[in-house]
């Protein structure tokens, strides 16, 4: 095909065609239903769990969280973990083979509890982490949530043109 053939079917005119920004639904009101549906698979109330999921998505650490929110680390730590937006793991491989034992039945919470040598919030967390896995349904709105925040941030950083 030739230069002449590829050019015929341009059209040049005086007139620009209008531009305008593509919206991108930014799941909020997906994340909150989805959110409201499972409410008895958190620990917090919906609306609160929506801001401590938005919170992380945009980068926040769990402190930060925990000051604006004014809600315990733990609490936002396994709202983290139900939603599926990081992964929780304070204890070390030992200890969850340990914590595993006490799942099985093959030991009793005590005896963990003088085993696992980790704070009672962390081991705490750790029990309900491996007792209460993310949830389907959340997670998969919450990965929809983290790749759109980072296809639209994850640009240049510089002006372009």
């Amino acid at each position: 095909m030739s230069l002449e053939e590829l050019a015929s079917d341009i059209e040049l005119t005086d007139e620009q065609c209008p531009r305008s920004v593509a919206v991108v639904d930014s799941g909020t009101t997906s994340l909150r239903s989805v959110l409201h549906a499972h409410r008895d698979a958190l620990l917090c109330d919906p609306d609160t769990a929506a801001s401590i999921v938005r919170a992380a998505i945009a980068g926040q650490s769990v402190e930060t969280i925990a000051m604006n929110e004014s809600t315990v680390r733990i609490i936002i730590k396994a709202t983290l973990h139900r939603c599926g937006v990081r992964t929780v793991q304070p204890l070390s491989e030992a200890e969850y083979q340990l914590l595993q034992g006490w799942i099985r039945g093959d030991r009793q919470w005590v005896e963990i509890k003088m085993l696992v040598d980790a704070p009672r919030e962390e081991l705490e967390l750790a029990r309900y982490t491996v007792t209460h896995p993310p949830v389907p349904e959340i997670k998969a709105v919450v990965t929809r949530l983290q790749t759109n925040d980072n296809v639209w941030n994850s640009g240049p950083k510089r002006p372009v043109g």
